[in-house]
């Protein structure tokens, strides 16, 4: 059985080795500070998409934007199917998780925003 943790550093090896600068700062930060808190010593075949959903709407409801929130679910979803097809998982839960609406917002100059003062 492999834990999150230990896959992470597998994953570290096998996938982060291969990114871009940008990239590895930014899938550590996430890792670091997200995924190990919440996912570290869970086995990966006990990740379900309820866990990876209650961990998206927690990160939600302390104020993440949807942008932040869009990158930690691609983040643990590449992490699961790197799990995946090294045959430590059979499904990626990421990918059922569902992202919180965005919030429509009006552009100062947009002929909408124009037309509907008239």
């Amino acid at each position: 059985m492999m834990t999150f943790r230990g896959f992470v550093e597998k994953y570290r090896m096998l996938k982060m080795t291969n990114q871009k600068g940008t990239t590895v700062h930014g899938y550590e930060t996430n890792i670091r500070a997200h995924y190990l808190p919440e996912f570290g010593d869970i086995q990966l075949s006990e990740i379900t998409v309820e866990a990876v959903q209650t961990f998206v709407n927690q990160k939600a409801k302390e104020g993440k934007a949807v942008q932040t929130l869009k990158n930690l679910k691609w983040g643990l979803s590449s992490i699961f199917r790197a799990a995946m097809k090294y045959g430590y998982m059979t499904s990626n839960p990421a990918r059922g998780a569902d992202l919180p609406p965005e919030e429509v917002r009006e552009q100062k100059n947009s002929p909408l925003a124009v037309n509907s003062s008239s």
